[in-house]
């Protein structure tokens, strides 16, 4: 159970696709971090498979073992990952509280 962050199906499927279009093997988990931005002191959100290591907590969320470091989790907190495939644009999104209450007023 992973009350951190959601992953949308879509998000879910494609995490999916990727992991067996491009042979991913097991021992690869789906990895989600954070970078600092140089705007603001924000930050960019990455994504990715790599190896688990000492400094990742684990996560499962739709069977997907998710490896975040465990000093990027609280940028984690209420995020939502989804994947988007438009005309003008294709790739996982990565929604925070903030834009979310944003979008909303």
């Amino acid at each position: 159970m992973n009350d951190l962050f959601k992953i949308s199906e879509e998000a879910a499927k494609q995490v999916k696709k990727i992991r067996e279009g491009e042979n991913i093997g097991e021992e690869y988990s789906l990895r989600i971090g954070v970078r600092s931005s140089s705007a603001c002191g924000g930050v960019n959100y990455v994504i990715g498979f790599d190896v688990a290591t000492e400094a990742d907590q684990v996560f499962h969320v739709d069977n997907i073992p998710v490896l975040v470091e465990k000093r990027h989790v609280m940028f984690l907190a209420g995020l939502e990952v989804d994947f988007v495939d438009e005309e003008n644009r294709t790739g996982f999104t990565f929604m925070t509280p903030q834009k979310k209450k944003a979008a909303r007023k």
